[in-house]
């Protein structure tokens, strides 16, 4: 028989052979390129399976010649990998405003088969309504916290599914069911202190009135929250929650106290609250500068005869300037800035003792002076 003159005519496929006995599962009348699950089960009424359940399978192949005179087996092994499970869930619930923190939760559970192959890897896929390229977002611990942005007039509708894909050589990934969420535009809000010069001084206790912009006024809030931090820390008596109706209900009279001796920026956070409404918060930064120190010590007294030394030593050194007086002059002084050497000439015997005051006012490099002036009071004894 000149077999190879015949063409194929009958292409029977066994998707389950168990390499001894052929058994017909598929018939086709050509060699069309056709994809089909695997489960390993018979193939009933050429039904292709719902899906493929990972194994090792021989897939045969049985060619017959149109005159059926000639057939030919072929067979190979084909491996299916096990696909990663990926869920996942999010909270809170419903729509969010731009600035809200979603919490998503990896509920994936995976099979041995595929952990064999080593870790899965997580990404939260990202897409929108609005055109945005597709961002891919690690997701590596049990719990991921993220905002979902909206810089629009109207609603933004973000899909976002979670990627696990199993380690190589398996390499298979599979996508969740998608979870929706609706961010809705937000509005800006803002305040100023319109008495407030950044190129003063601006020393300490700082006082001063915050006032809410219009645009922020007319959105007719149900409460503003004012917090005003050092660094991460509120200061004392913040924060602040002021309730529509309230008296001046859209300003905040204010003192900052900045008890170092660094100068400090502070900022100050508006949050305004109203109900259905998406509101973006405000901040502001205001810079308040230390007052010295106008405190000093007597380092030293020196008694003689006829005169009487005293040293003065300012407690706070490398200031701009130590302002030293007293209410009667001495006869003698020796100014080094932060400590002075001052001398009297004693009064002759019986003309009366000297009672004198001693005091300080002292200027830093932000041009601030000493909150209180120090007064020392010490006589100066006649002969």
């Amino acid at each position: 028989m000149l077999c190879y003159l015949e063409l194929s005519h009958l292409y029977e496929w066994d998707f389950s052979y168990d390499g001894v006995t052929f058994n017909p599962e598929l018939s086709l009348g050509d060699n069309t390129d056709f994809n089909w699950f695997l489960d390993g089960n018979p193939v009933i009424g050429e039904v292709e399976p719902s899906t493929s359940v990972a194994g090792d399978y021989d897939v045969a192949l049985r060619l017959t010649t149109e005159l059926g005179l000639c057939t030919d087996l072929f067979f190979t092994t084909v491996i299916v990998q096990p696909i990663p499970d990926s869920d996942f869930t999010r909270s809170p619930a419903g729509s969010v405003c731009p600035d809200d923190l979603i919490t998503f939760t990896n509920n994936s559970v995976q099979s041995p088969a595929v952990l064999a192959f080593g870790p899965v890897d997580y990404q939260l896929v990202i897409d929108d309504d609005i055109g945005s390229p597709t961002s891919f977002v690690p997701f590596p611990n049990p719990t991921l916290d993220l905002t979902l942005d909206n810089s629009t007039a109207g609603d933004v509708n973000y899909t976002l599914n979670l990627q696990a894909t199993a380690a190589a050589p398996n390499n298979c990934f599979v996508l969740s069911t998608p979870i929706n969420i609706t961010v809705n535009p937000a509005f800006s809000s803002g305040f100023e202190d319109i008495a407030f010069d950044p190129f003063a001084p601006n020393c300490s206790p700082l006082t001063g009135t915050f006032d809410v912009d219009g645009a922020t006024q007319a959105l007719d809030v149900d409460s503003y929250t004012w917090t005003i931090f050092d660094a991460t820390i509120p200061v004392t008596g913040f924060p602040q929650t002021k309730n529509n109706g309230a008296p001046n209900f859209h300003e905040l009279s204010y003192q900052i106290d900045n008890n170092s001796q660094t100068g400090t920026n502070y900022r100050v956070l508006l949050e305004p609250v109203k109900a259905g409404l998406c509101i973006v918060d405000a901040e502001e930064f205001v810079r308040v500068n230390p007052v010295p120190s106008s405190d000093f010590t007597l380092a030293e007294i020196t008694d003689e005869c006829e005169t009487k030394m005293l040293t003065f030593q300012a407690n706070q050194p490398g200031l701009v300037d130590y302002d030293w007086t007293f209410t009667i002059p001495p006869d003698i002084t020796d100014n080094d800035g932060d400590q002075i050497r001052v001398l009297w000439n004693r009064p002759d015997q019986g003309a009366g003792d000297l009672n004198i005051d001693a005091n300080l006012n002292s200027t830093n490099a932000f041009d601030c002076q000493s909150s209180s002036v120090t007064t020392f009071n010490f006589i100066v004894e006649s002969q």
